[in-house]
């Protein structure tokens, strides 16, 4: 995610990404993308065979990918975009070229990428190292922030249980929280709670009153005057809308 957020389905699993997250997506497998907030996204789009990361997995190992990769979310700082954001470019580059020499060279920036990512995936370190002055650390409490509301959204959270959660005054980290995600607390989580509840309207049989209770909302009425305020029609017209037709026998 270059800008703004969104919540990200595959194969049956929910993510919820930022700016600076990236994600891999396993060939084949079911996924769907939902954005959050008012603001229009951007993000950076890949698609790659796997003899393209061949070389890397002989010489890490047969689970390198599993671990490193495939439904596993990698922040990258701010900070540090910039060569990752220069690969980008250099293998759009060579894309465009469509010489004899394109192919190979798509390859290896594609491994020597993959290898950075890995290499600045805050995730993979020690937390000590990124809370060292003040930026780093609002900008760690956001993330820390947004798994919390990830794994909780559907339990009855509030901003002040999130703000008890990382020792933060509440009234402080409500204003870094809308500073970071350019969204107040309540609408992201209200944004969250309705994009999990189409992923269930759209792949799911479920009634809208155990989509609610699945999604945190308090009752089906009020899962219904939020959802249609969200999106302009209720839960039922949008399942219709959108769930694939079953095929005729």
């Amino acid at each position: 995610m270059m800008h703004g957020n969104c919540t990200i389905s595959i194969d049956n699993r929910l993510f919820t990404l930022s700016e600076g997250n990236i994600i891999f997506i396993p060939a084949n497998s079911v996924h769907r993308t939902s954005y959050i907030g008012e603001l229009v996204p951007e993000r950076t789009y890949i698609e790659f065979s796997k003899d393209y990361i061949e070389t890397i997995s002989q010489t890490l190992g047969k689970n390198w990918a599993e671990h490193n990769l495939w439904g596993h979310i990698l922040y990258i700082e701010k900070e540090k975009r910039e060569k990752i954001d220069f690969l980008f470019r250099e293998i759009q580059k060579e894309y465009d070229i469509v010489d004899g020499y394109s192919d190979c060279c798509i390859r290896q920036l594609f491994q020597y990428l993959i290898i950075n990512l890995i290499r600045l995936d805050r995730n993979t370190k020690d937390i000590k190292e990124f809370i060292t002055n003040s930026d780093n650390k609002i900008n760690q409490n956001m993330i820390i922030a947004a798994k919390y509301i990830a794994e909780n959204f559907k339990n009855d959270i509030t901003l002040k249980d999130v703000a008890s959660h990382l020792n933060l005054n509440p009234s402080y980290f409500s204003s870094k929280f809308k500073a970071f995600n350019n969204i107040g607390f309540a609408e992201y989580l209200r944004n969250i709670r309705v994009n999990h509840a189409e992923w269930y309207l759209i792949e799911t049989d479920l009634s809208l009153s155990d989509i609610a209770s699945e999604c945190g909302f308090c009752n089906s009425n009020y899962f219904g005057d939020t959802f249609k305020l969200v999106n302009g029609i209720s839960p039922s017209e949008f399942r219709k809308n959108n769930k694939p037709k079953k095929a005729e026998n």
